[in-house]
């Protein structure tokens, strides 16, 4: 089964690789229209999502190289607030792997965890009061709407996922 698993994983970081060679190479010959800053910030957010699925500490330095990515590339394209959030999601990524490092260093492991119903409504606020204005101004409507269908699907997605763990629960007393 391990031996398995070892074999998916490789396969996974070869398609990977050879499929960031071929992006980066298409660009640089401008056979698809990208910009090889867009390829960066694309192939440095794919091993950012990666290495927080395998909860590996290289999630901040790789996330916080995706963060530098999308700054060039929004200043050139002018999507100034979008840039300016880049420099948020750089500080959150150093205060991220400063805590990760510091419970590194006493021995024990920081667990990624749930959720509060706090966080989700500060979230949910500051993607209603910053990423869909900010879209709307820029006159990307499609995309406002976008985050607003997202949101909403998250929301709903919450609710359905508290209530099946409540009843998973709930059926556990009785088994």
């Amino acid at each position: 089964m391990f031996l398995h698993q070892n074999k998916i994983k490789m396969a996974g970081i070869i398609l990977f690789a050879v499929g960031s060679c071929a992006l980066l190479i298409g660009s640089w010959l401008h056979i698809i229209p990208f910009s090889i800053t867009e390829d960066f910030g694309f192939i440095t957010g794919a091993m950012t999502v990666w290495l927080t699925v395998m909860e590996n500490i290289w999630t901040f330095p790789v996330g916080i190289a995706n963060n530098l990515f999308f700054f060039v590339l929004f200043l050139h394209a002018g999507l100034f607030a979008a840039m300016s959030l880049q420099v948020i999601y750089i500080i959150l990524s150093l205060q991220g792997w400063s805590l990760w490092s510091r419970r590194r260093k006493n021995k024990t492991v920081l667990q990624i965890s749930n959720v509060t119903i706090k966080e989700v409504c500060i979230l949910a606020g500051i993607t209603l009061s910053i990423y869909i204005p900010m879209y709307a101004f820029g006159h990307l409507y499609l995309t406002s709407v976008v985050y607003l269908t997202f949101l909403i699907m998250s929301f709903v997605g919450l609710v359905v996922w508290r209530r099946s763990k409540k009843n998973v629960y709930s059926l556990d007393r009785y088994a």
